[in-house]
């Protein structure tokens, strides 16, 4: 039977809604198998946090008007808990595949990096101090 590889705090993690369950998902990387599925979560931290967005994924699901998760955020794992983080100053971020090929700001800036995100159930939050 093939477990799902644990995450811990420390590990180099990818993020991502999930389509059907509208929890977080989050994937570690598997030495010789690539980013695996952990679990699913309400809430979790990460630092130094960067998008990984394919291009040609946002392509095919304008082409094909059907949805995939074709855009992630990489961290480092800091916490499965939110709350203590809520009340950092932060910018909300949105990926839309039918508006473009990256996370962008509420106002239309592209997000390229931050020292803290924080996924809540409702919203991914990103403070920036120090970064984009």
């Amino acid at each position: 039977m093939n477990e799902k590889p644990k995450a811990s705090v420390g590990d180099r993690v990818r993020v991502y809604k999930n389509l059907k369950n509208g929890q977080w998902s989050v994937q570690v990387k598997v030495p010789g198998k690539g980013w695996r599925l952990s679990t699913y979560v309400d809430s979790i931290v990460l630092t130094d946090a960067v998008p990984i967005c394919s291009e040609s994924g946002a392509a095919r699901i304008r082409r094909r008007q059907e949805r995939e998760v074709v855009a992630k955020i990489e961290g480092m794992l800091w916490s499965f808990d939110s709350r203590p983080v809520l009340n950092m100053p932060y910018r909300a971020v949105r990926y839309n595949p039918f508006r473009g090929d990256q996370f962008n700001y509420e106002d239309g800036s592209v997000f390229q990096s931050c020292r803290v995100a924080y996924f809540t159930p409702r919203a991914a939050c990103f403070y920036s101090q120090g970064g984009e």
